[in-house]
């Protein structure tokens, strides 16, 4: 035996009832403090990884002299794609609707009866693919950014819609749906 140190601490057995682990363990944390320590950490690193989750859901608004600059960039993007694109003897002319840093919407305008359903829709999705281009030539990565991109189809200036290439950002392709028939 060792000089000074009570016979628990010097025992050959360290798991034994006397040995030295049950008797830091007993003086540490009782066995039901322990089972409540680990309960304790476990919320507690639940709620540490909502609270991150949460924080980097939220996005605080940006002052409006940002959400300007964006969209003015934005519009300034889908101006340079709509004077890029050739001249079509298809269409009357391509206008911006809307241009967000989130949202792309433009509309290709037909005279009537100069085109049929597949070159609208060949038109509407090679537009919407040059609105993806352009966006990604300007560093934007629209399917991380889950931006919308639609390009509409109507006869003439206020006519009847003839229908509408979206971009799916989550399966990263171009859709066309047609409009519903009228009666």
């Amino acid at each position: 035996m060792i000089r000074g140190v009570r016979r628990d601490f010097a025992s050959p057995n360290l798991d034994g009832p006397g040995g030295v682990r049950s008797i830091v363990a007993r003086s540490v944390l009782p066995e039901d403090g322990l089972a409540l320590a680990v309960k304790i950490g476990i919320v507690g690193f639940g709620l540490l990884v909502f609270a991150a989750g949460y924080e980097a859901y939220r996005h605080p608004t940006d002052p409006p002299e940002v959400v300007a600059a964006q969209t003015a960039v934005s519009r300034d993007i889908a101006r340079k794609l709509v004077e890029s694109l050739p001249t079509e003897a298809r269409w009357s002319g391509v206008t911006i609707d809307n241009a967000t840093p989130g949202s792309y919407r433009l509309t290709l305008h037909y005279a009537g009866g100069k085109a049929g359903p597949p070159e609208i829709e060949s038109d509407a999705r090679a537009v919407a693919q040059a609105m993806l281009l352009q966006l990604v030539m300007a560093g934007r990565h629209p399917s991380d950014e889950r931006t919308e991109i639609v390009v509409s189809a109507r006869q003439d200036e206020a006519g009847e819609l003839l229908g509408t290439a979206v971009f799916d950002p989550s399966k990263d392709s171009i859709n066309f749906e047609k409009p519903p028939l009228q009666p």
